[in-house]
């Protein structure tokens, strides 16, 4: 399942087609403290189930992410309510995850990021996950609002081909917290200029350094220094 929609912020078409450059940005770890809300959650559904409760409803999370490959709120809300047996227990954890402010969880100047890159072309994010809860965390974090486009896959890595093929005689920028993520990218489409993004757990846990990656940064705000000159990504 794909769900793609388009926000209506747009950079000067003229512009754009000088430039001929995509910048396509990931969200969680990247310019949503993903790591936050998960604590945010946790603590949301303490309160509402209890500790042992709580946990037994995490570990149906980490069930479900490790057989699906997917983060899917709505879904593991659904099994986990189907055990209990309770008619009010979806509407009541739903609650939990509407009621969540994504844009508390923003990292610093992520924003001005977004608005800054747009000057160096068309910006997409472009994330993964299920089509309610990660729809509803781009929107109402505001990220929707600053971006050209949004690109949301339940499995992101399988569609990077058809964005190649998409903006062919562009050239393509990935900005991602995930080094294995990027240097899969980057073994299958080399011309692609990968940028991690040390931040969340994945910086201290999963981090790889390596050489095919073309840029590591230490926090999102520091895009605010990635220009043209110093990339040599707009000389097309």
């Amino acid at each position: 399942m794909v769900h793609i929609q388009y926000s209506n912020c747009y950079t000067n078409g003229k512009e754009l087609m000088e430039k001929r450059v995509v910048i396509f940005i990931d969200v969680d770890n990247t310019l949503l403290n993903n790591d936050h809300i998960k604590d945010e959650i946790k603590k949301s559904l303490i309160r509402v189930l209890g500790n042992k409760e709580a946990n037994h409803f995490w570990q149906h999370h980490e069930e479900f992410r490790e057989y699906k490959k997917l983060v899917d709120f709505p879904n593991i809300i659904h099994e986990y309510c189907a055990e209990k047996h309770k008619n009010t227990c979806d509407l009541t954890l739903s609650r939990i995850f509407e009621n969540i402010e994504f844009s508390h969880a923003l990292y610093p100047k992520a924003i001005e990021v977004l608005k800054y890159l747009k000057t160096l072309g068309k910006v997409v994010i472009f994330t993964e996950g299920d089509s309610i809860y990660q729809r509803r965390k781009i929107e109402q974090s505001g990220l929707a609002s600053f971006v050209d486009g949004i690109t949301l896959y339940e499995h992101k890595l399988e569609h990077v081909g058809e964005l190649t093929k998409k903006y062919e005689g562009y050239k393509i920028v990935i900005i991602e917290d995930k080094s294995d993520t990027l240097l899969k990218i980057k073994e299958q489409f080399p011309a692609i200029f990968a940028i991690e993004v040390c931040q969340g757990h994945y910086a201290t846990i999963d981090h790889k350094e390596h050489s095919k990656l073309d840029m590591t940064v230490d926090s999102i705000s520091d895009l605010m220094n990635f220009n043209d000159k110093r990339l040599n990504i707009l000389s097309l």
